[in-house]
């Protein structure tokens, strides 16, 4: 039941009414401190439903409030402003130390086993889910890093800060409205392999509205300043988290073997791969050669599939391959330590179109189709005219050169003037 406050109550000042109260108290043996203390500590059904909204929405308000009272009161001491920050940051670590990943094996937990890695773990929906999964999980962390990187807000995220003004004033509402579209490019195929039209490709982001726009697997780079720094800051608070995850907990470690695979086709030697992993950005070097042979598996089974003889068609995929010679260089030699040089091989397949094979007659596709062709081959005369350019081949290369300069123009760097976007 809740007291009834007396009319002739509110008269009374407000300072006449604290003596009172705190002599009241007093005169049990107790200090204001003390009687807060009880009372808040107290289990007896009367006090508990005197402060049962003190945590809620409801009345948290007025909590903080006091909490912030309290504050100044500390603060205002000597020493006070030390004694805070101790406390906040005991409280701090207490909530740090509960925020981890969710453990378990990926995709239900963090932990993802080299051995086992497939394609799909390297999607861009598979990426973008591990990082907000990051987030959710570690928000305070998250939240603390994010506001002490954003700072005020109002520093550049360049080293030049004269292009970024630049840059900031050209990325007007006009040009993202009329140039830039989220949506992607106009340009539609159909996927080789399957036969269904692929996905558009979306076109860098140049609005506020998803600061986690990527061009492929690396960031794309906006010409908007804010969004920029937002993305930077956003990126560089979940990587630090990523990497007191894995500081904590080397099983949540899909960030870094993620890295590990990128930074070892680099090129990236094994001295900086085992620094990088120890700072914890990268997994080990061991670690990322069992997961490239577990891709490896994949795509040998992928090409024994792709070639099987009752699944292909008319024209079964063409092997392309090239060999490739590079360089591990040592800075520092020494007695067995120097600079090696490589070879490797690096090939992929490529298969006709199915729109191509439908206009294709099996009959012309045989052996004795091939041997006929050749023979007739064999007795005509070449000359130099099918080899040559003609007007028409060059004049139509210029138009898609310029026609390619252009859109990376519009697209990545310039910005056109309202005359060229009519024109175009």
């Amino acid at each position: 039941m809740e007291p009834v406050v007396k009319p002739w109550a509110k008269a009374i000042p407000k300072e006449k009414k604290l003596l009172e109260i705190c002599g009241l108290i007093e005169s049990y043996g107790m200090t204001p401190k003390s009687f807060l203390d009880d009372f808040l500590k107290h289990k007896a059904a009367k006090f508990v439903v005197r402060r049962r909204l003190w945590g809620t929405g409801t009345g948290w308000k007025g909590t903080q409030a006091l909490l912030r009272s309290i504050k100044a009161l500390v603060c205002s001491q000597d020493d006070g402003p030390q004694h805070w920050e101790q406390f906040i940051l005991a409280q701090a670590i207490m909530i740090v130390r509960t925020e981890e990943p969710r453990r378990g094996t990926y995709p239900v937990g963090s932990y993802v086993n080299s051995s086992q890695l497939t394609t799909d773990f390297f999607t861009n929906e598979e990426r973008m889910a591990r990082d907000q999964a990051l987030i959710t999980q570690m928000p305070f962390l998250f939240t603390l890093l994010h506001a002490k990187l954003r700072g005020d807000a109002k520093t550049l995220d360049d080293d030049d800060p004269e292009d970024d003004q630049g840059v900031c004033a050209a990325a007007s509402d006009d040009l993202e409205s009329n140039l830039v579209s989220d949506v992607a490019n106009d340009e539609e195929g159909t996927d080789p392999i399957t036969g269904q039209p692929c996905q558009p490709k979306e076109r860098l982001n140049l609005t506020e509205t998803d600061v986690n726009d990527y061009e492929g697997s690396f960031l794309g780079k906006s010409p908007d300043c804010a969004v920029r720094q937002a993305l930077r800051v956003r990126t560089i608070a979940r990587t630090i988290c990523a990497m007191i995850a894995f500081g904590v907990n080397r099983r949540c470690n899909g960030f870094q073997l993620s890295n590990s695979l990128v930074f070892i086709a680099s090129g990236v030697t094994e001295r900086v791969n085992t620094y990088l992993n120890y700072i914890g950005l990268l997994s080990s070097r061991r670690t990322a050669h069992v997961a490239l042979k577990s891709l490896g598996k994949e795509a040998e089974d992928m090409l024994v599939d792709r070639y099987d003889l009752s699944k292909s068609d008319v024209l079964p995929p063409n092997i392309c391959y090239d060999n490739l010679d590079f360089q591990q260089k040592v800075h520092m030699k020494a007695m067995g330590h120097s600079s090696v040089m490589s070879h490797g091989t690096w090939g992929y397949i490529h298969s006709i179109p199915p729109s191509i094979c439908k206009s294709l007659n099996p009959a012309e596709l045989t052996i004795e189709a091939l041997n006929k062709a050749l023979h007739a081959a064999s007795k005509e005369e070449i000359g130099l005219a099918p080899f040559a350019p003609s007007m028409e081949s060059e004049t139509h290369f210029e138009q898609m050169l310029k026609s390619q300069i252009t859109r990376v123009m519009l697209n990545y760097v310039a910005v056109a003037s309202k005359h060229l976007c009519q024109t175009l």
